[in-house]
């Protein structure tokens, strides 16, 4: 979508909706592609990031509607502020789950790494002084390096998700954190609404889309690898009874 093309609708969607000032709302929307246009960003890219001109219009007729009842300026400050404490509540444990749950992604990396290259190294534990973390049976170094491979592309894949999750955890609090600036704002000096959505660059959005499933790919392949070439040399479904006999 254009630069033309998304003020018009835009207008259309504030006439609509019976927005006051819309050509004031318009204006700022105006200045803000050609900002983005000085930073190197092209009309549909901007456009991309914005929030639809419908979801748009409809967040500035609510607050204009809000500014148009019948309560005093006071009541009216008031009743807004709880409101917002009252969100700020209810999100506040969500954004910080979305937190923990990154934190837990990128710590699987982090382990995944380390449980891979212990098994290259093919050490019999892996500890700190007298504490072990995990101690790896005796196996054929086949197979260890297949398990080995299987934990790095478990870890390429926890990277992966932990960068969606990020990126999504991020988009939505600068959302909420924008909303929250709106509400205590004037309509017309408002900032621009965020999408739900974030905008990410075509050769990153590339490069995730592609690690993915390659990633899920090698780590089958690699799990299938290990057990076939444990079966080999033991001889046993279950080559791990096998270890503890010798």
């Amino acid at each position: 979508m254009t630069k033309y093309e998304y003020l018009s609708a835009l207008k259309n969607a504030l006439m609509a909706a019976g927005v006051r000032d819309y050509s004031e709302v318009v204006r700022e929307y105006e200045e803000h592609f050609d900002k983005k246009a000085a930073e190197g960003f092209s009309e549909a890219e901007t456009a991309m990031q914005l929030a639809s001109p419908e979801a748009i219009a409809g967040q500035f007729k609510e607050i204009g509607a809000m500014g148009g009842g019948r309560l005093g300026g006071a009541t009216l400050k008031n009743a807004r502020t709880l409101g917002v404490v009252l969100c700020d509540i209810l999100v506040a444990p969500l954004l910080l789950m979305l937190l923990a749950w990154v934190l837990a992604l990128y710590a699987l990396t982090l382990a995944g790494i380390l449980a891979g290259a212990s098994f290259f190294a093919f050490s019999e534990s892996v500890g700190i002084g007298g504490f072990r973390f995990f101690s790896i049976p005796e196996m054929p170094y086949i197979s260890a390096f297949f398990v080995g491979f299987s934990f790095l592309a478990f870890a390429a894949l926890a990277f992966v998700s932990a960068t969606y999750c990020r990126i999504y955890s991020v988009q939505m609090l600068r959302k909420y954190l924008r909303w929250h600036h709106n509400a205590f704002g004037r309509v017309v000096r408002a900032s621009p609404p965020l999408p739900l959505h974030p905008w990410v660059t075509p050769r990153k959005r590339r490069a995730l889309a592609t690690v993915m499933p390659f990633a899920a790919v090698i780590l089958i392949i690699a799990l299938a690898a290990a057990y076939a070439s444990m079966y080999i040399t033991t001889g046993s479904m279950t080559p791990w009874r096998a270890w503890e006999l010798r």
